[in-house]
């Protein structure tokens, strides 16, 4: 990757001495001498590609260039841990006190650190490291799913033990409780079935017209309050949150520590002051419950959660100060200051939620204007398809475009240049009074869509009365008996509070359960009065509703129940299991490295927070709390299972890419061993006579040795191949080995013979070499591709669906080698069957030998398609075929009887 340095690398490698590989020429004091001189060389530019490294670094480093600046610190920080020059300076002195052995010792290790570093600086990793920490991995998530079954254990005893301390009245409520729900559920279905889908989407619509009438009244109070230049509470607090916002977010990038801690505890107050301004504010309305409007209970509760994400963002400042300031003494300093990032990242979070909920608590006028000429437009869109039906909804949907037109006006009309300008600046002044006469002319507009609203709710409401009235009567039945189960929730909820008394529930599920009573009665009141008037399909969603907080109320009664005192000492025992569990988890987490994966590490620190949490509620005697504690305990232990799982899988394809990196690199070294024996096997040829002398049979006997020394080579290249699944690759160089061997039997006789056989074999091997080589390089550069999409949130399609392990070879790149010695195999065959037509009897024996040993080929050829379509589960049985697809393939036109045709005039061919 980084060239300078990986050329001088390189240029060591080549440069070492050998010691031991040349005994001839190490004799002697002159040899010795000259070798030392060598080393000496070696060690002279070690030091020099440590200079030279750090030189490359300052320079990437101005320039920005991330990833060489990494790969270049790695390197270093690997060379200084190496010992390589120590080790060059004691080759060098072995070597001038003649120990050979020694220095050949040396001279391997140093062979070793550079090939590392060499490896590292190309942005590889060894086979060796890579399986390592995979195995590591394998061991860490091991560890982690006995955490995880520890953790559902546990949580199933607790509820073994909540239920065991459950009376057998409560029992009997939980259940009349569910069974309420079942039969509003059901209530619901049939409501949902019998009601008119054209009623319902009218009655929508003429509700959506109101609400449209209501927000036109707000919007002339926004437009006359923004033409004075007045700014309202909620948009005064929007401005302070974002303020404080920034400021948070510039604090990230302050590096001194007191500095940023002092900012951290300044953002902690001005947050925690924001939210008492919010929580006030929302206190206000909290007495006027008896005339509060929807909108009102709106606002009340965006009041109250911008309060609770202010509180939760003044923690995560606070925490964040505390960290920096542990951070100075901690050994684990940086780590302090990391978490202490993540803090105020949260904290900033928060804040920017908090000033959406303060942005949509009170909207602008533009915004509302905007609003409602997207509303008007929606709506005469949806009401014109409902023209065909009822004639009203034609006139409503012209009335609402009308009104759509006014609306766009009035938004015109408030958005003059100088706005626009006010808009994009982040703390825009306060608006100057607006000129009289746009002021007019805004006024007009909203004159004209309030009339179109009125308009277009006059030609709704007669037929939507009209349609309610008929349903009506035919919802008595209905009605009658969602009131009978109106009052079994009441009766239900009587008995609750009389059990509470009695002792037989605690006085914590009454309440968690009666809030969820209160919602369903709330309900069920409201699908009467919808039966009542004929809206049955607003019936089915009351009914549902109240069927939901039915449920919610069971599961809260069950949850909320207190162990007795039988339950109470085995709740203690379960704490002491869950405070193993918790420093179990935290093992696990130390054990993480923060720089490889955070993310994991994170997640395990707050599974194990969430843990302590949980044993604290069971010492409390409170399955609630721990209940919710087990359940987070959990979801953190599943996020950390995904992300070392994630770094697991990154380490196998890195393994599977070094894998691929070392057959390229030992085919490359066997095609270049192939061409030269190809070449001297000619010039034998063309030298030998009649008569083979003895000289040139020794010569054609060596070359066979080499032709075995790489037959050897591809076989054991095949055998690791066979262990990654890899059929058509691995068949490949099992027939380029089986090749080799016979070419060294061919030419390791006594008397050998070099014969067009032999060249014609050598050539097709060498051939075969270089398509595999071709795949396999084709194979690293995708490989290399779906990493970086991967690193990059977009992860490739996985070729190997269903697969747990992912292979080394994809199916698609198994399929196309396999077609390409398909299509090889067939024009050979072909053209000796040119030749054998055209030369008839003169055909030679040895080109029957070929023509016999193509057939055998493809023979193989189509027996491995057969066994690789097996492998991935399908099957090429058409009997079968026909089975899982039916008989359409028999209908008359679908083309068999023309493609057995085909098949058998393929036979005679």
């Amino acid at each position: 990757m980084i060239r300078p340095v990986t050329r001088f690398l390189i240029a060591m490698v080549l440069g070492l001495p050998a010691v031991a590989q040349a005994p001839s020429t190490t004799s002697g004091q002159a040899s010795n001498q000259s070798l030392a001189k060598k080393q000496q060389a070696l060690l002279q530019r070690a030091e020099r590609l440590k200079v030279m490294m750090k030189e490359l670094l300052v320079r990437y480093t101005k320039e920005g260039r991330e990833d060489y600046v990494r790969i270049l610190k790695d390197g270093i920080a690997f060379l200084d841990k190496s010992g390589l020059e120590e080790t060059l300076t004691q080759a060098w002195s072995d070597l001038n006190q003649d120990l050979k052995s020694r220095a050949l010792a040396s001279q391997t290790k140093v062979l070793t650190v550079i090939e590392e570093l060499l490896a590292r600086l190309l942005d590889r990793r060894s086979l060796e490291g890579l399986e390592k920490d995979a195995k590591d991995l394998e061991a860490k998530l091991a560890t982690l799913s006995q955490l995880q079954k520890r953790n559902q254990r546990l949580d199933e005893q607790r509820k073994r033990l909540q239920e065991q301390a459950r009376s057998e009245t409560e029992k009997k409520i939980q259940k009349d409780l569910q069974q309420l729900a079942r039969e509003q559920r059901q209530m619901a279905n049939e409501s949902a079935k019998q009601a008119s889908s054209i009623q319902d989407r009218l009655e929508q619509a003429l509700n959506q017209i109101r609400q449209m009438q209501r927000n036109a009244e707000t919007l002339d109070r926004k437009v006359e309050d923004e033409a004075s230049g007045k700014v309202d509470p909620a948009t005064q607090l929007a401005i302070k949150i974002q303020q404080a916002a920034i400021r948070a977010a510039m604090s990230m990038g302050t590096k001194d520590l007191e500095t940023r801690s002092t900012e951290q505890k300044q953002l902690a107050k001005t947050a925690a002051e924001l939210a008492t301004e919010s929580e006030q504010r929302a206190a206000k309305s909290e007495g006027d419950t008896g005339t509060e409007t929807a909108k009102d209970r709106r606002a009340k509760a965006l009041d109250k959660e911008t309060a609770r994400l202010l509180r939760e963002a003044s923690k995560k400042f606070s925490e964040a100060a505390r960290r920096l300031d542990e951070s100075k003494q901690s050994a684990q300093s940086e780590a302090e200051r990391e978490r202490a990032a993540l803090r105020t990242q949260e904290g900033l979070t928060r804040l920017g939620q908090a000033m959406d909920r303060q942005r949509r608590r009170n909207k602008d006028a533009l915004t509302r204007a905007k609003e409602l000429a997207r509303k008007s437009e929606d709506l005469a869109e949806d009401l014109a398809r409902l023209e065909r039906d009822r004639p009203s909804a034609g006139q409503a949907a012209r009335a609402m475009k009308d009104a759509t037109k006014a609306w766009e006006k009035v938004e015109e009309g408030l958005r003059p240049e100088e706005r626009r300008s006010r808009e994009q600046q982040p703390n825009p002044p306060k608006a100057p009074p607006q000129d009289a006469s746009k002021q007019e002319r805004t006024k007009e507009d909203r004159a004209r869509a309030r009339a179109a609203l009125s308009k277009a709710e006059q030609a709704l409401a007669k037929d939507v009365e009209r349609m309610q009235q008929n349903a009506a009567q035919q919802s008595r039945s209905q009605l009658a008996k969602q009131g009978e189960m109106s009052q079994r929730a009441k009766d239900l909820q009587s008995r609750m509070e009389q059990a509470r008394q009695q002792g037989e529930i605690s006085p914590e599920q009454e309440k968690q359960a009666k809030s969820s009573m209160q919602s369903a009665q709330q309900s069920m009141q409201k699908a009467m009065k919808n039966l009542d008037r004929g809206s049955r399909k607003a019936a089915a969603r009351a009914q549902a509703q109240a069927a939901q907080k039915l449920q919610e109320a069971a599961k809260k009664m069950q949850q909320s129940g207190k162990p007795g005192p039988e339950q109470q000492q085995d709740m203690q025992r379960l704490a002491d299991e869950q405070q193993k569990l918790q420093r179990d988890i935290q093992e696990l987490a130390k054990r993480i490295n923060p720089k490889k994966n955070p993310k994991a590490k994170r997640h395990l620190e707050e599974a194990a927070d969430q843990a302590q949490k949980a044993k604290e509620a069971l010492q409390a005697n409170d399955p609630q709390e721990a209940e919710r504690a087990q359940e987070k305990t959990k979801k953190a232990l599943d996020k950390a299972k995904k992300e070392l799982q994630k770094e697991r899988d990154q380490y196998l394809s890195l393994r599977q890419e070094e894998l691929l990196f070392k057959i390229v690199d030992e085919l490359t070294t066997m095609i270049a061993s192939q061409s030269t024996i190809n070449r001297q096997t000619l010039t034998l040829m063309a030298n030998a006579g009649e008569k083979s002398s003895r000289g040139l049979r020794s010569q054609i006997r060596q070359l066979g040795r080499k032709e075995g020394e790489l037959a050897d080579r591809a076989s054991f290249l095949s055998e690791n191949l066979a262990k990654e699944e890899t059929l058509v690759f691995t068949y490949v160089l099992g027939s380029i080995a089986t090749d080799l061997k016979q070419l060294k039997s061919a030419m390791s006789k006594r008397r050998p013979v070099l014969s067009e056989e032999i060249t014609d074999l050598q050539n097709e091997t060498l051939v075969q070499m270089k398509w595999l080589l071709q795949a396999l390089r084709q194979q690293i550069k995708q490989k290399k591709e779906d990493r970086k999409k991967k690193e990059g949130g977009n992860p490739g399609e996985n070729s190997n669906q269903g697969q747990n392990k992912k292979r080394l070879v994809p199916d698609k790149a198994e399929l196309m080698l396999l077609r390409r010695l398909e299509m090889d195999v067939r024009e050979q065959i072909q053209a000796f069957l040119d030749l054998e037509k055209e030369l008839g009897n003169d055909f030679e024996a040895m080109n029957r030998r070929r023509l016999n040993r193509l057939s055998l080929k493809h023979a193989k050829i189509s027996d491995l398609f057969k066994e690789f379509v097996e492998s991935r589960g399908m099957s090429l049985d058409p009997k079968k075929g026909e089975a899982e697809h039916g008989e359409g393939g028999k209908e008359k036109g679908d083309g068999t009887e023309e493609k057995s045709g085909e098949g058998k005039e393929r036979k005679k061919r």
